[in-house]
């Protein structure tokens, strides 16, 4: 029996350590992984378009991976992780689905990860039902 089609999700860490430990994650969980280290490597990975970008804010980004990801048609699901205080006002200001504070316990990432894909989902279903 085949298994059903995982969402497409481009980790953008720039800690090699993280994006081994959380690209072995993501796999085992099903999904399918990108991964970048840098904002360039986010921004040619884009183009693969992903169904959500995990991007550490500090470590792989850049006002022109906001713009990029803002401009994508369809908008992949946007998870914003930092260890900076600002991370609330950042994750507004961009428009992301959701944050995630550092640190973090890898079963409450899962979780965020799961229930963004979820709303997603959800909104998609609705947005195609008949009126």
């Amino acid at each position: 029996m085949e298994r059903p089609r995982k969402e497409v999700v481009l980790l953008a860490e720039d800690d090699p350590d993280q994006v081994e430990i959380l690209s072995e994650l993501l796999s085992y969980e099903g999904y399918r992984v990108l991964s970048a280290e840098a904002p360039e490597e986010v921004l040619e990975q884009l183009s693969l378009q992903p169904d959500v970008v995990l991007l550490d804010v500090l470590g792989a980004s850049s006002p022109a991976v906001f713009r990029a990801v803002a401009k994508m048609r369809p908008r992949p699901a946007l998870i914003l992780v930092s260890a900076d205080h600002r991370l609330p006002q950042l994750a507004e200001q961009v428009r992301a689905d959701a944050y995630v504070p550092k640190p973090y316990e890898l079963p409450d990432l899962l979780a965020t990860l799961r229930a963004v894909i979820e709303a997603r989902a959800s909104a998609e279903e609705a947005m195609s039902a008949p009126l």
